[in-house]
């Protein structure tokens, strides 16, 4: 079975728009499909073996059609009505720690406000800011850019709008940065979107399990987190030469990355706390397309991807 994104030329753009074409066999339909890899109530059913899942990534977004990622007509897009379930969301925090929906950290690409920072502006600036798609040359966004009809999103609201259309959704919540401990407070104060979120989490500002439960615990998270709050932690290969050199191991191996690896993995798994799931993340990079510049650890975490 197959699903294909084909493009189709927007004039004044040079994004595409996109439409999907399934080839499937003669006894199979799309409800079918979708009905089997994107399940409802995706953390009741866990326990299920269940098939490979299908998540969309940032909602479903077609710039060539003004659907900009992260925003809620690519959340409806996702979850709205076509049978699909699953769905990832970026999210990051402002100055005074409203999330909002946000692939980019920064507010140029989306918007046409000064670029700043997300976590340097004030919610309040944020509200009402229409979201925009820039145009891109040669790999290259320009100024150029139209505006959409949706504003930058904050998750509140976003969460609220989708779940009453498919309350049988799950969402992925990509939570960046040093900010996902206080992403899972924020949430452990909203039961109306228990079970229906997972959260991800990086390496990069928890050095341990023990480091990232002790930045929960700190962060002034509602009793019963640990059992409420479904966590996905999250590796990428790159950071494994800096667990790695948190070990102070000189010249590492192959072998000593997933070690390092392994043990930040292990220390999070031993935690009290309600994970779903491992992410390991392969980037499917070969020593010939990072090119000469790379530097030796870069060139190792590939080796090890």
């Amino acid at each position: 079975m197959l699903c294909q994104r084909k493009p189709r030329k927007v004039e004044g753009s040079a994004w595409p728009a996109w439409t999907l074409e399934w080839d499937l066999p003669a006894d199979i339909d799309v409800a079918t499909v979708l009905a089997r890899h994107s399940q409802p109530r995706l953390l009741e059913r866990l326990g299920e073996n269940l098939p490979l899942q299908v998540i969309e990534h940032r909602g479903m977004f077609n710039l060539g059609q003004g659907v900009q990622e992260c925003t809620k007509s690519s959340l409806f897009a996702a979850l709205g009505g076509g049978g699909r379930n699953l769905t990832e969301l970026d999210v990051c925090l402002t100055s005074n720690r409203v999330p909002i929906v946000s692939h980019d950290l920064n507010s140029w690409r989306i918007s046409s406000m000064d670029d700043k920072l997300f976590s340097e502006i004030d919610s309040s600036h944020l509200k009402d800011v229409p979201v925009i798609i820039r145009e891109v040359s040669n790999g290259e966004i320009l100024e150029k850019y139209r505006r959409t009809p949706d504003c930058i999103p904050f998750l509140e609201s976003a969460l609220e709008s989708v779940f009453s259309v498919n309350p049988n959704a799950t969402v992925f919540l990509d939570g960046r940065n040093y900010e996902a401990h206080l992403i899972v407070a924020w949430l452990s104060h909203r039961p109306q979107f228990h079970m229906k979120i997972i959260l991800i989490f990086y390496t990069f500002g928890y050095l341990s399990g023990d480091a990232f439960v002790q930045a929960v615990v700190n962060a002034n998270t509602a009793p019963g987190w640990r059992k409420m709050i479904a966590l996905m932690p999250a590796v990428f290969p790159e950071e494994l030469c800096r667990l790695c050199q948190l070990k102070v191991v000189a010249d590492p191996l192959v072998d000593d990355l997933y070690l390092a690896g392994k043990d930040w993995i292990d220390s999070v798994l031993s935690q009290d706390m309600w994970v779903v799931a491992v992410h390991i993340v392969f980037l499917g990079v070969t020593k010939d397309m990072i090119g000469p510049a790379a530097g030796s650890n870069v060139v190792l975490a590939f080796d090890a991807d």
